[in-house]
């Protein structure tokens, strides 16, 4: 029980990280840019970038 509630835990700060990091200018300058970069497809135009951001 004490590892289901320090994962639990784990993720709900990391949670809490993206909610606190997002609205910052390291987001938009860093994490987004390095994102957008890697989601781009000729072929379907920009995809979700939020997603792989919240995987890694």
């Amino acid at each position: 029980m004490k590892i289901i509630k320090g994962l639990a835990m784990m993720i709900f700060m990391g949670y809490l990280v993206l909610w606190i990091v997002t609205p910052t200018s390291v987001f938009y300058n860093k994490w987004l840019v390095r994102e957008t970069a890697h989601t781009t497809s000729t072929y379907f135009e920009a995809q979700g970038n939020l997603v792989p951001l919240h995987i890694s």
